[in-house]
């Protein structure tokens, strides 16, 4: 708290004492906020304030945001659990079943139920709106994020996508789908009623407008802050992460919006993107989904990436070995990985080249993963000194055989 305050002190200093012009949401009063009791007062309000009635619609601080993604991360993890439970329980229990016969329908709804909130309303918010919120103005050394009311309306469109989600059960008899919603499944002429899927679909909509808010105001964020106080060259790891998931999800978010309202023109306006009756093809959906889906996979894992080189770096004291090559392992990650989304789909009836490529590229991926990996394992042994007599001067050599064995490995088994 007393190196946040001394932090504070001159920022608040320079601001006027309006609500409207303080982008860190410290004062509502208009009170002097020039003195240190005064700072430190604000600063405590900051970790206090959720109690408040009206704080979530009206605060901008990075750190009270960051804790709102964690309360929503916990409360939304607590839903996706207990349907994973329920999941368990019904294949684990042979003689006597939750879900009877006649209600078989409500077990597959809680498998679309369980997929979509714990993809898209636990693990993106709690990675990227959570850590990002409260580590990306601390490790810039800013006051905050460029765009403090876009960051609140990001938290807030949150909680009612997912009661639009939860509304969804009203209509039992079309959620049965899967989190994939692959047509003509989820277009067919067969539902008794659209009210179900209508729910996820502007659920899904509504999370991605979230996430791409949230995304582009990351990107400006570094983009800005980096310009006036360090080059980019010198950027913590967790931001240059932050920087490649903000461009991934700029570029898939609006695919995912663009084939689910092709889906919502298919059910309510007579289109045929995905009908396969009129001409329509179901396959295209398969790939627009994956194209997004399989990068999706890294924009969930390179946050944790990011904080794991952080930790290597500060705890063991020791420069990060082969910075640079983490950066490009970094991006190498984000680019071939948008392009094997096809192995999730190997038994559409792919062509035989097609499924050469994508098992090849499947396993060209693996190499700016572990990259990673030694570069990580190296940074330990620098950090050591049991093992610098080891492996002093020879890391890379070191990890280029211990990479070659491992990966030979693997390809041999």
């Amino acid at each position: 708290l007393g190196r946040l305050s001394i932090r504070s002190i001159h920022v608040v200093h320079n601001l006027p004492n309006t609500w409207n012009t303080y982008p860190l949401g410290w004062s509502s009063t208009g009170k002097d906020t020039t003195s240190i009791s005064t700072t430190c007062i604000n600063m405590i309000d900051v970790y206090d304030g959720y109690l408040c009635g009206n704080i979530l619609s009206r605060s901008c601080n990075h750190k009270r945001i960051s804790l709102y993604y964690h309360i929503n991360a916990i409360s939304n993890g607590i839903s996706g659990i207990i349907l994973s439970y329920v999941i368990r329980l019904e294949l684990d229990i042979e003689s006597i079943k939750i879900w009877t016969i006649e209600n078989i329908n409500m077990y597959l709804i809680n498998i679309t139920l369980h997929g979509l909130i714990m993809i898209f309303f636990l693990i993106m918010p709690s990675l990227l709106g959570r850590y990002g919120n409260y580590l990306l103005p601390i490790y810039l050394g800013g006051s905050e994020i460029i765009y403090p009311r876009i960051n609140n309306i990001s938290i807030l469109i949150i909680p009612s996508t997912l009661l639009i989600m939860i509304l969804s059960i009203v209509s039992e008899y079309t959620l049965g789908l899967g989190w994939t919603l692959y047509p003509p499944l989820s277009s067919g002429i067969d539902m008794l009623t659209s009210i179900g899927i209508d729910f996820i679909l502007y659920s899904l909509i509504l999370s991605g407008i979230s996430t791409s808010l949230t995304s582009l105001n990351f990107i400006v964020t570094i983009h800005t802050w980096k310009i006036l106080l360090i080059p980019i060259a010198n950027v913590n790891m967790y931001l240059w992460s932050i920087i490649v998931i903000g461009y991934i999800l700029l570029i898939l978010i609006p695919i995912l919006g663009g084939i689910l309202l092709m889906l919502l023109c298919d059910i309510h306006y007579n289109t045929i993107f995905f009908d396969p009756i009129y001409g329509g093809d179901p396959i295209f959906y398969q790939h627009m989904f994956w194209f997004f889906g399989h990068p999706e996979v890294y924009i969930l894992i390179l946050p944790g990436f990011g904080i794991i080189s952080n930790i290597i770096w500060e705890h063991f004291n020791s420069i990060l070995f082969g910075y640079h090559t983490m950066i490009v392992a970094l991006c190498m990650i984000w680019y071939i990985g948008s392009l094997v989304w096809s192995h999730h789909m190997f038994t559409i009836g792919l062509e035989l080249d097609s499924r050469c490529y994508f098992q090849w590229s499947t396993m060209v991926i693996s190499l700016p993963t572990g990259c990673k990996m030694f570069n990580w394992l190296c940074s330990y042994f620098q950090g050591n000194n049991y093992w610098i007599s080891i492996v002093d001067h020879n890391c890379c050599i070191w990890t280029i055989q211990m990479y070659l064995i491992m990966f030979i490995a693997e390809w041999y088994f």
